[in-house]
């Protein structure tokens, strides 16, 4: 995450890292002491962001990513990636075809799951706060168009996994995966 000219906040195995001088020091501000990896950040402004990971991790911070709390994700299966459409509405995908819903902030995790056919869903992303994508192993790409209420396959010509999805509207967008694809 990168949101101004001296800001980096970044996660890996070990935990969540920031720094506030363009990468020359890092502070380690969330540390995953028990081996669990950190997969996705996602902020929703500059003080608001969550994270997910292997075991049903879902973090929160509320302060630019100076801190970070447990939030209970409901699973604990490996979440792979989050997205929220709003301050109140959320989603999170991940393995075993996990798909999961909040309208409460985050507060509260209800399970969504099938949404796909996906073996693993690994990103989901949002044009608007009624059009979203949910990509994953198997080449498949679900798209709702109510807010997640339903999701559809759409077929892009693949089987290669699918480890990313980012749209910036209805019409335009990326996916990208393992292969060069």
């Amino acid at each position: 995450y990168y949101p101004n000219d001296n800001l980096i906040i970044v996660s890996g195995d070990s935990g969540i890292y920031k720094s506030i001088d363009l990468g020359q020091n890092w502070t380690q501000v969330y540390n995953a002491s028990n081996g669990t990896a950190i997969y996705e950040l996602y902020f929703r402004d500059n003080m608001n962001g969550w994270s997910v990971g292997d075991k049903g991790l879902l973090l929160k911070t509320v302060d630019g990513g100076n801190t970070w709390t447990t939030v209970n994700s409901g699973t604990n299966k490996y979440l792979n990636g989050i997205y929220f459409t709003s301050s109140s509405n959320g989603f999170i995908v991940g393995d075993s075809n996990v798909a999961l819903k909040t309208i409460d902030g985050g507060n509260t995790w209800t399970d969504l799951s099938p949404v796909s056919s996906n073996s693993n869903n690994y990103d989901i992303s949002f044009s608007s706060k009624t059009d979203g994508w949910i990509v994953g192993s198997d080449g498949g790409v679900f798209k709702t168009s109510d807010a997640g209420l339903n999701w559809t396959k759409v077929s892009i010509g693949t089987s290669d996994v699918l480890t990313g999805v980012s749209f910036v509207d209805s019409l335009e967008g990326w996916i990208y995966g393992v292969g060069g694809l």
